[in-house]
């Protein structure tokens, strides 16, 4: 495979594993938000950006993301409830999936 078709596939493969991540993210603060309503307030009551928990107007890029503190570490109520736990797996797939895009991105261009 030459060089240039590597990077449309890798920048291809970046894209969507970030737009699946994003929209697991938001619906993980979602479920959030329904099943845990104490917790998300604790949180400071993260909104997402696409179709924010009810009560909650926008997005605020000034809060802190709770999402990315559990990449590494699952949250109690994530590990009690099924459909958190598959929304935290496919946002680390996707988290996963975006760093290996990008390196291959940067090689490619780097040996092009």
């Amino acid at each position: 495979m030459d060089s240039t078709t590597l990077v449309w596939v890798a920048g291809v493969v970046a894209c969507l594993a970030a737009v699946s991540g994003h929209f697991a993210s938001n619906a993980l603060l979602r479920t959030l938000a329904a099943t845990e309503p104490e917790l998300w307030h604790r949180l400071g009551e993260p909104s997402g950006q696409f179709a924010p928990p009810r009560g909650r107007h926008s997005f605020s890029p000034l809060r802190r993301d709770p999402v990315s503190a559990w990449l590494t570490r699952s949250p109690a109520w994530v590990t009690k409830n099924p459909q958190a736990r598959r929304l935290l797996i496919v946002i680390r797939i996707s988290v996963v999936v975006l760093v290996l895009a990008i390196l291959t991105l940067v090689v490619a261009r780097a040996s092009a």
